[in-house]
């Protein structure tokens, strides 16, 4: 709640006068950490050689490139005229400045993209920072990505986290942030294998009080670090609550698939659970998670369109190893990769060993592979070469563009002619389910001019949507990885802005904003909105509530209505069990919840809760015996 205002109010507290701040005490840390003696003489003559602020830099803003422009207008609007300090994008072409260039500004942003590619004697990393601000400081939740290990590189005298979800997966995330703000001696990785990671995974093989020891360690480290404000705090000297916003209301729709999508998702769950149990039998489970993550993929594709599905599994593809095959053969002969190269990478992702997308530190979502053979997911390497100018963000080789990636097995977009049918209306078209109840809600929104926001993980899926909109007449934009920052901005911009006057009625002033969750899901001020449709349930509840407070957060006005779809006898029902377990671990983890036996063994039950009690294959089980 305010978390950006709080920072900025950092940042004119130390222009205060007669305080002691960061701007005085900065320069004299730096002095002392420049000379391991810290003799006083050589203090002061580093002061003097700095100049007033001691050689130090301003406030470094390390966030999203799609919130950088939001920084940027938040500090010209709380900042009185004229005392607002000088801004700097450090990104893209704003890249090229020297470190004492940096030093004159008070504030610079910067994404974690640019500092992963930073070199390790770049400006970023020259310039001894008055305070560095991480904004969605979960982006380094993985130690050992890049971007994690850049934001450890950085020098500063004060460091701070911001974020709203300090845990998202897994309390070993917790590392990153307390090893970036130094808080020793845990920000060492052996002291915290020590006290957390062995504990934890002596816990996750049935010692409860390894577990509970574990979780007790994060607790005692992570208390004294956090500082938390919802809506519910209360002002101590108003005794109201800090943040009066207008009521919000959480509406979960239970849809029924038709016949034809039922046959279709259960003749699938059924073939992903016959996978699944053969991996349990031979006690590999845990050693093909990524495989069995794209499983779960496919079954929570399917719920939203069977095309999704059919677009990974066409005719010419029957199985994977024909497409392993397919891709062996158009990669080698196109890219010049050698063979033997391509068909381990090929093997990784069979075995289920493929390692995280270096940009969103997540398992790769449609892996895309660049011509030097990195994996990132299909909307990360979309963004390599705009935003790296053609150069691999890994190994920095050049040549990267969107015709040299290569979409590995499983991950092919979809024949023109699927998204003609799915666009089309009425007996012509070929709407899922879900399709049809959002464009149903979609057309009485428009009819009373209401601005609404559409969330989705897969921007397949908003391919299919958009078309169907397009049919329909209804005003939309899509907000997706693909979209520069200039272009960002202005989806942003219209959501908000008034309608044309020849549109003041209210059909005309209707809009509708589709964003990918993984581009859009965190940052973004879309208050303009007061309709947020939930497409698709992801496990992890946090990722949701971050995409719910785009719309209800502060200034907006309205009452909000967000919707969810779920589909009945379905994944997505286990994926609503799953995220009451996910808030169980995060409060057990951080804030001393009575510790449970289901929290100890969540990462072993995610998995088990989404095959083995399916809803639907019961119903099927019985209707069988019935009959």
């Amino acid at each position: 709640l305010g978390k950006t205002v709080m920072c900025l109010a950092l940042l004119a507290l130390d222009a205060a006068a007669g305080l002691a701040t960061a701007r005085t005490a900065a320069p004299e840390l730096r002095g002392l950490e420049d000379d391991a003696a810290g003799t006083q003489r050589q203090v002061s003559a580093f002061l003097r050689q700095g100049g007033d602020d001691g050689g130090v830099g301003g406030l470094l803003v390390v966030a999203p490139v799609s919130l950088i422009r939001q920084w940027h207008s938040e500090v010209k609007r709380h900042f009185p005229p004229g005392k607002a300090p000088a801004v700097l994008e450090y990104y893209a072409a704003g890249r090229h400045l020297t470190a004492e260039k940096l030093r004159t500004y008070g504030v610079v942003l910067t994404t974690y993209g640019t500092l992963s590619w930073e070199k390790e004697d770049g400006p970023l990393f020259q310039v001894y920072w008055r305070r560095v601000i991480l904004d969605e400081a979960h982006q380094i939740k993985n130690r050992c990505s890049r971007q994690a290990q850049a934001a450890f590189r950085l020098r500063s005298f004060c460091r701070w986290c911001v974020t709203g979800t300090p845990l998202q997966n897994n309390i070993e995330e917790v590392y990153s942030l307390v090893r970036f703000l130094r808080i020793d001696p845990w920000s060492t990785w052996t002291q915290w294998r020590k006290a957390v990671t062995v504990p934890l995974e002596k816990g996750r093989q049935g010692d409860g009080k390894a577990m509970a020891e574990a979780l007790e360690t994060v607790r005692t480290i992570v208390r004294p670090l956090i500082l938390r404000r919802t809506r519910n705090t209360i002002d101590a000297q108003t005794g109201k609550c800090l943040l009066e916003l207008p009521p919000k209301h959480v509406h979960t729709l239970e849809l029924q698939l038709t016949a034809a999508e039922r046959d279709f998702y259960d003749a699938l769950y059924k073939k992903a659970k016959t996978q699944f149990d053969t991996f349990v039998a031979r006690g590999e489970a845990l050693s093909k998670y990524t495989h069995i993550l794209q499983l779960i993929l496919k079954l929570r594709q399917a719920l939203c369109h069977p095309f999704l599905v059919f677009a990974r599994d066409g005719a010419q593809d029957a199985d994977l190893h024909s497409l392993e095959q397919r891709c062996l053969r158009e990669m080698t002969a196109s890219d010049g990769m050698s063979e033997k190269f391509v068909s381990s990478v090929l093997e990784d992702i069979r075995k289920g060993e493929l390692a995280d997308c270096p940009i969103c530190c997540d398992v790769p979502e449609d892996p895309t592979i660049t011509p030097c053979g990195h994996i990132f997911c299909r909307e990360c390497a979309l963004k390599i070469p705009g935003r790296c100018h053609g150069e691999c963000p890994v190994c920095r080789k050049p040549g990267v563009d969107k015709k040299s990636l290569r979409v590995l097995p499983g991950a092919s977009r979809f024949p023109s002619k699927l998204v003609a049918q799915a666009s089309g209306g009425g007996d012509d078209g070929a709407h899922s389910t879900k399709m049809k109840e959002l464009l149903g809600r979609l057309k009485d929104d428009m009819a009373a001019g209401l601005r609404v926001v559409v969330f989705s993980q897969w921007t397949s899926f908003l391919d299919l949507i958009g078309a169907a909109l397009d049919a329909a007449s209804i005003h939309w934009k899509r907000f997706d990885g693909s979209l520069n920052l200039e272009a960002r901005h202005k989806c942003v911009t219209w959501l908000g802005e008034e309608a044309p006057a020849e549109a003041t009625h209210a059909a005309g002033a209707g809009r509708v904003l589709l964003v990918s969750l993984k581009s859009g899901g965190v940052g973004l001020n879309l208050v303009a909105a007061c309709r947020l449709y939930m497409l698709d349930l992801w496990w992890n509840p946090a990722v949701e509530e971050q995409a719910i407070q785009r719309v209800y957060r502060i200034g907006q006005v309205r009452e909000v209505h967000i919707f969810k779809f779920v589909v009945a006898d379905t994944i997505d029902e286990d994926l609503i069990s799953l995220q009451r377990a996910k808030e169980r671990l995060l409060d057990d983890a951080l804030h001393g919840g009575k510790m449970s036996e289901g929290a100890s063994k969540l990462s072993i039950d995610d998995i088990k809760r989404i095959f083995n009690p399916c809803k639907s294959l019961r119903r099927t089980s019985a209707a069988g015996d019935a009959g």
